[in-house]
């Protein structure tokens, strides 16, 4: 068994991923190239990401990824963790038996992560997720929980205690065992966070200006973005960059993470990682303290997640859940994203659009997918009708 040589730290990127929720079965992983189709079967596939490893020297100088084969060529097996929880309902009852929380690692159990939501009746048995030994982090189906059976959606707020859902955030880690002597590997590693999150509809598209959580944490952590020398450093800065491009900031409450309030101590600073651009989640050891606990970066954001699609009808929404669109090409007619019948045009169709949180929990996996053409947003792979629930 042996690390490459001068490996001083190994760190785990993406430094922060974002796995994407759907009651799709199938699912694609982030940064592959684009897909010829992101549904199947009428509804968005879910998004897994992949964490992957590398050594750097003690100059933060990048050596190389560590990818599974090598690994095993030389000797090595990864065991990766998963330390994940929703804090969302715990937070609106003050009370942290709502937590919902589970723990995993790849090679036990599937890697299956599993919580439950207090005194739920459908809170009982929450799948949070998979971790794989690839380092392959797997979103759930998405569900959403009643704290009743046949309770109404439609009562209470967008923050509603009365029903969860599985999205989370958490910490994921990566342990080293030596083959031959089933001894642990002891070397200073930098984990990575996960956030599970909604989906995203426009999956060509990444935010800009001030919606951009890149830009976001820039200006929150003061980054001089200055380019790495070092290859390697150049290759892991650009699938760290490449999640955050994808997600949303300055929007309240937010979708994929909910930074408004919090501070730059719940980020390492840049010194603390050996690269001044570098963007990591700090681990932490209470609400309200130094640090980060799971859970905490989606605590602020909509119960279940649904109904955050329903909550603004300003017409400004950021690219993964749009307003309108073109259909089929760049030329083509505006079509409202969220209507009913897939064949009216225009912004307000007649036979009316998503409107109730039942509508939108049930249906938003089968809303059309926004490619890029033309520079302009276009509306694929939306065919199929969704009529109005019956009383």
């Amino acid at each position: 068994m042996a690390l490459p040589h001068s490996t001083s730290l190994l760190k785990v990127h993406p430094a922060v991923g974002f796995a994407r929720l759907s009651t799709n079965p199938e699912f694609y992983e982030f940064g592959s190239n684009p897909q010829a189709n992101y549904k199947s079967n009428d509804l968005i596939k879910r998004q897994a990401v992949r964490f992957r490893i590398f050594a750097y020297d003690a100059n933060n100088n990048g050596i190389q990824e560590l990818p599974p084969a090598w690994l095993a060529a030389n000797g090595i097996h990864a065991v990766w963790h998963a330390r994940v929880a929703n804090r969302k309902i715990a937070r609106l009852r003050s009370d942290d038996s709502y937590v919902i929380s589970a723990n995993a690692q790849s090679n036990v159990g599937g890697g299956r992560l599993t919580g439950r939501c207090g005194n739920f009746d459908e809170g009982q048995n929450i799948d949070l997720g998979t971790i794989l030994p690839d380092g392959s982090f797997i979103p759930p189906l998405a569900q959403v929980y009643a704290r009743q059976t046949g309770a109404s959606m439609e009562q209470g707020g967008f923050h509603n205690p009365d029903f969860a859902d599985n999205t989370s955030d958490g910490i994921i880690s990566v342990e080293l065992i030596d083959q031959a002597t089933n001894a642990r590997v002891v070397i200073p590693t930098l984990d990575a966070w996960i956030v599970v999150a909604p989906q995203d509809f426009a999956p060509d598209w990444d935010d800009v200006g001030d919606h951009n959580l890149l830009t976001y944490l820039t200006e929150l952590l003061a980054l001089p973005n200055q380019p790495p020398a070092n290859a390697i450093n150049q290759q892991a800065r650009a699938i760290d960059r490449s999640v955050l491009e994808s997600g949303t900031a300055i929007f309240s409450p937010g979708i994929e993470v909910n930074l408004q309030g919090m501070t730059n101590n719940k980020f390492y600073t840049g010194a603390a990682l050996g690269d001044q651009d570098e963007v990591r989640v700090r681990p932490g050891s209470s609400i309200g303290g130094p640090g980060t606990l799971p859970g905490e970066l989606t605590e602020g954001l909509c119960s279940p997640w649904q109904f955050d699609f329903l909550a603004c009808t300003c017409y400004w929404w950021p690219n993964s859940r749009p307003d309108i669109a073109f259909r089929d090409d760049a030329n083509g007619p505006v079509v409202n994203w969220l209507r009913r019948n897939p064949d009216e045009l225009g912004p307000n169709p007649a036979s009316g659009a998503l409107s109730t949180r039942s509508d939108i929990v049930r249906h938003v996996d089968k809303l059309g997918i926004i490619r890029k053409d033309s520079d302009k947003h276009v509306e694929k792979e939306r065919t199929n009708d969704i009529p109005p629930e019956v009383a």
